[in-house]
């Protein structure tokens, strides 16, 4: 399995822009998929500098009604004819922050594309084919961000608090033993996958939950934990930090690669304490899964 960052906050490679969002380009046995497609149109612009072919994806899945994970999806169906797009059932629920100040900004999804024909919408569980498998609602509650306090969804003209049902995960299940890989590529043979794109159910919530699916620990997970306020530029507090890296270190084989909205000081400090266990995925960074 290869997988492609296209955009993420970072970058370390001044070729390629970056972006507040997440878009992941994976590449399996069987499928060519976008994880996220970010904010706008720059997932395409990095994927031609990538070698990445939009035209050639044939499975699209966004992680949650967000513009910065979901705002290219225009651009993707200019440049894509053929691949369905799976997001939750509450995809396109009016979704609003007010991380910036007491007046509620709109974050979520351009609802004129709702009419396109390639939206399947799924539920808490859905098995797409033997690879691929989406989950939504871990029931654990615990280790939650605080930033999620400032993300509202707009019901009977009310703003309440975002309870994030329409977040859900991706497991990628296949046998990496069958994937030719160039001996100088970091290649590790495993199996289990799990992707996040925010994570604002709680990492350890949803890792445990994904774990139970599955049941073994996975070789990696990848993707966004929430630990940050990006407008504010604010890190969660040392406690939950702590406390989030503690129920990660419990899993022995497990290698974690994070982004996005983690944000690169919580980063460092889950570094401190697992070393080697995790490490940064900023745009055009390529790994091997």
């Amino acid at each position: 399995m290869k997988i492609i960052c296209l955009v993420e906050n970072t970058s370390e490679n001044p070729a390629f822009q970056c972006a507040h969002g997440l878009s992941l380009y994976i590449e399996t046995k069987n499928h060519k998929i976008l994880f996220d497609v970010g904010p706008n149109e720059l997932f395409a612009e990095n994927a031609k500098s990538l070698n990445v072919n939009i035209s050639e994806i044939d499975t699209v899945i966004i992680s949650h009604g967000h513009y910065d994970h979901g705002g290219g999806l225009k651009t993707f169906f200019e440049l894509n004819d053929k691949a369905n797009v799976y997001v939750h059932e509450g995809f396109f629920e009016a979704h609003f922050s007010i991380s910036r100040g007491p007046e509620p900004r709109f974050i979520g999804i351009d609802p004129s594309l709702k009419c396109n024909g390639r939206f399947i919408f799924v539920g808490d569980n859905y098995r797409i084919d033997d690879e691929l498998y989406l989950f939504a609602n871990p029931p654990n509650n615990e280790f939650i961000s605080l930033s999620n306090r400032s993300l509202l969804i707009q019901q009977n003209e009310k703003y309440i608090p975002d309870p994030f049902n329409h977040e859900q995960s991706l497991i990628i299940t296949q046998n990496s033993n069958d994937l030719k890989i160039d001996e100088k590529d970091d290649f590790i043979k495993n199996n289990n996958v799990l992707f996040c794109g925010c994570s604002h159910r709680g990492i350890a919530n949803i890792l445990t939950h994904a774990e139970t699916i599955i049941q073994s620990e996975f070789d990696f997970v990848i993707g966004g934990f929430h630990l940050m306020n990006p407008s504010k530029k604010t890190v969660e507090s040392f406690e939950l930090l702590e406390n989030i890296a503690n129920e990660l270190q419990k899993r022995k084989k497990t290698k974690f690669y994070t982004c996005h909205c983690t944000g690169l000081d919580a980063y460092k400090h889950l570094h401190d304490k697992m070393k080697a266990n995790i490490d940064y995925l900023s745009t055009s960074k390529m790994i091997y899964a």
